[in-house]
């Protein structure tokens, strides 16, 4: 009756799957549609004719968005400060630990963190919402680290009658990472299918499935590692398979690209439903903090509930073949964070917050429509100017017989019997200035919808608009942009650094954690503290803005070069850092050379250097600032100090 038991799990989590992509067809539509725009593609035509031009405002302004996300997160190689609100005597060790390992995570070559947030924010931008999948990736090597001595179990009798055990040398075999890191993907949303309920984190789903192209072989290879079974009947399907094309490609990849497909690839592959929730299981064991660690289905032979069963988070899995999919994973999640709750391993993403939807709005489902009204209002007035630009003749209908002299060229003579009057040429005004009002105005509704407008695309804008109009345009679109970027930061960044941490506590290797951490780092390692995230680069900068603040640090700095105070040191170095983040990366080195914050520094903001007797100003008498024998100013005496 097992056979029959698995039958029932994966039929029903086909179905739960086919309803969600029911039900979100709509939203998938309008993913794709905005696709189209990017691509420009005129799929949706209310007018048609001759002319069949896309003008691409759209992926303009969504190409602008994308230059200022990159310039957002990527102005340097630390992503992420960490900051935690407590009073304890390690908190910022704790927190600089914290920061170096998601730093380091992030900065990994092979996970193209750089390649995935950009995807990620485009989808967001498009569809309002962004998936992403989590998981840790570690292949162990068994190797030979050394040897060690251990007892034969026999003895040696000496020729004083002494007996002496006998040793050999034993090897010392560990296992060595070759691969152990965190890894995440960003999933089409045409491959998610969630329950319907309003949740405020992806982790209060129901369940959540991801639909995925595998072959056997990849299945085979992580078979110890993810549980599957039944891997000889997925080998026997795809091995008689003649398919060449899986729904997941149909559905996504390959939809609008409709690429080929090879008719006898040398690996085949099929669909893969994995779902992430709760499921009805038989708990055969527990870890010590009661956590499932074995598990058996909760179904009867009957298909009734067990008795004893109850509801674990789970991660299952089926392959899909025709009408009769096969059970290929049923196990309770290895996802388990530092105090012992189970987890999803799954962020999402939003651009903005719906009222009703957990899904979140999007920019290109706004500007669509205005995108569309576009093109046409653009393609009637490509036609009214070509029918102008081109002669037109109305005559009578015999005027045109057995006369081939009747075509437009200079000094050419057109011969018409009957007089002028039998052939006369159609005037056409080629006047379009109501259509091109028409489309400033939709422009113009995609700038206001998107807060993209044409001084952040590099437009100075008309001769008449003022330097102070476009800085204060400016700093009142940059409050849009941070909004969505703070969206996204709490929506998705934030949970992918408690990913990172929380997986890295669970699964890194100790030779992995020693060679991230050092040794007191892994002593002071504290996945439980609760700790907040805020990316480097969070805010825009225009260059007004950089300006008006290096101003203002300026004359901050004037102020505390004169107040003889210890600390005065430490507030300089802090402006001077800010000072030269503004100024962009040219400027890092100079952060090495800032001013001496130890006894020096201070002696030097208290006007103090050994035994030598201060003026009346607080710096010492024999200090001057040149050849004239001028005392040295405050900030002088600090610098050479």
């Amino acid at each position: 009756m097992k056979e029959d038991i698995e039958k029932r799990i994966a039929s029903d989590i086909k179905k739960e799957f086919d309803t969600s992509v029911a039900n979100q067809s709509c939203d998938n539509s309008d993913f794709e549609a905005i696709i189209d725009l990017l691509e420009c593609k005129r799929n949706e035509k209310s007018y048609q004719w001759l002319s069949d031009c896309f003008y691409p405002e759209y992926p303009a302004i969504l190409l602008t968005e994308s230059s200022q996300w990159a310039s957002q997160y990527f102005s340097s190689r630390e992503y992420v400060d960490v900051y935690l609100e407590g009073d304890g005597d390690n908190d910022k060790e704790k927190c600089a630990l914290v920061k170096k390992l998601l730093n380091k995570s992030l900065n990994r070559k092979g996970l193209h963190h750089y390649h995935k947030y950009m995807r990620a924010r485009t989808i967001n931008s498009t569809a309002g919402y962004v998936y992403g999948v989590c998981g840790w990736e570690q292949l162990l090597q068994p190797t030979v680290t050394g040897y060690k001595r251990v007892p034969t179990g026999e003895m040696q009798v000496l020729e004083n009658g002494m007996s002496i055990p006998l040793f050999r040398n034993e090897e010392v075999i560990e296992d060595i990472p070759l691969k152990d890191c965190f890894e995440y993907d960003v999933v089409d949303p045409r491959n998610v299918a969630t329950s319907n309920n309003y949740c405020y984190s992806v982790q209060e789903k129901e369940w959540i499935t991801f639909r995925s192209e595998e072959s056997y072989e990849t299945l085979k290879m992580n078979e110890q590692s993810h549980g599957y079974i039944n891997l000889d009947k997925v080998k026997d399907i795809l091995k008689n398979s003649s398919t060449s094309e899986t729904e997941t490609s149909k559905e996504s990849y390959n939809k609008d690209a409709q690429a080929s497909k090879v008719s006898k690839p040398v690996v085949k592959v099929g669909d893969v439903l994995t779902r992430y929730g709760k499921m009805w299981a038989v708990v055969i064991n527990r870890d010590e903090a009661g956590n499932p660690i074995k598990i058996e289905y909760g179904y009867d032979d009957l298909g009734a509930i067990n008795e004893n069963a109850e509801l674990v988070e789970a991660i299952s899995a089926i392959f899909m073949y025709g009408s009769n999919p096969i059970l290929i994973r049923f196990q309770p999640t290895p996802f388990i964070d530092s105090i012992g709750n189970p987890f999803k391993p799954v962020i999402r993403g939003l651009c903005y917050i719906h009222p009703t939807k957990d899904t979140g709005m999007s920019d290109g489902k706004y500007a669509r429509e205005s995108q569309v009204a576009l093109n046409d209002t653009i393609n009637i007035s490509n036609d009214r100017v070509k029918l102008a630009t081109l002669p037109t003749f109305v005559g009578d209908k015999y005027a045109c017989e057995d006369n081939d002299q009747i075509y437009m060229e200079p000094e050419h003579i057109i011969p018409i019997e009957g007089g002028v009057a039998n052939l006369q040429e159609l005037k056409i005004r080629d006047n379009i200035t109501g259509a091109m009002s028409q489309a400033q105005m939709f422009i113009q509704g995609m700038h206001n919808v998107t807060s993209v407008f044409p001084s952040t695309m590099g437009d100075a804008g008309s001769p008449s608009t003022t330097a102070t109009a476009v800085a204060g345009a400016d700093s009142r679109s940059n409050i849009r942009q941070n909004y969505k970027a703070l969206t996204f930061e709490y929506t998705f960044l934030c949970d992918l650094y408690w990913m990172i941490l929380q997986m890295s506590f669970r699964f890194m290797h100790p030779q992995t954690a020693l060679k991230l951490l050092g040794k007191e780092g892994v002593i002071l390692f504290d996945p439980n503290c609760d700790y907040t995230y805020q990316p480097v680069t969070s805010n825009i900068e225009q260059e007004h803005g950089k300006v008006k603040k290096l101003g203002i640090i300026d004359q901050m700095l004037g102020r505390l070069v004169n107040v003889p105070n210890p600390k005065t040191p430490s507030l300089i170095n802090k402006l001077m850092s800010m000072a030269f983040g503004l100024l962009g990366a040219d400027y890092q080195d100079f952060e090495n050379a800032l001013l001496d914050e130890g006894e020096v520094g201070q002696k030097a903001a208290m006007g103090k250097q050994g035994e030598t007797q201060p003026t009346t100003t607080g710096m010492p008498m024999d200090m001057t600032s040149n050849q004239r024998g001028l005392p040295v100013s405050s900030p002088e005496a600090m610098v050479r100090m």
